[in-house]
């Protein structure tokens, strides 16, 4: 038995619905309710979890971003902050993407709480796209 459906209204940049509407052809969604459905699913789905285990929880997951290493302090900052975090963070694959830009992947492990302030920490930064991508959630 299917869910009665709710119609919403959400308000959205046309640059931003242009290229929804373009990734979501590409992929091969006929409808687009269908591909907001999916993409409201994999939001819930990717912080429900991490959410979890907020409460002395602990997870597997990674958090990735990319920067500018140019900008200035920046790195030092980084490093900082990855040894600060050191109880949480395993390992870090760093790659030049570009001249001017980097990517790194952090592997975390350990208490939820910290991991969601490491990632936290990392976006007040002058880092672009962090995000936290859980592997595995275990409830306190």
């Amino acid at each position: 038995m299917h869910e009665k459906a709710t119609r919403i209204s959400v308000t959205i940049s046309k640059s931003l619905l242009k290229d929804f509407d373009e990734v979501a052809r590409m992929v091969g969604y006929g409808k687009r309710s269908r591909a907001v459905c999916d993409a409201v699913r994999r939001f819930i789905l990717e912080n429900k979890e991490f959410l979890k285990g907020l409460n002395g929880g602990s997870c597997v997951g990674v958090v990735v971003y990319t920067y500018k290493h140019s900008v200035r302090g920046l790195v030092e900052k980084l490093l900082k902050i990855q040894h600060k975090h050191s109880e949480v963070v395993k390992a870090v694959f760093h790659a030049h993407l570009n001249k001017e830009e980097c990517l790194e992947v952090l592997l975390v492990t350990g208490n939820a709480e910290k991991v969601r302030k490491l990632a936290s920490k990392l976006k007040t930064l002058k880092t672009e796209d962090v995000q936290y991508l859980p592997v595995k959630v275990k409830e306190g």
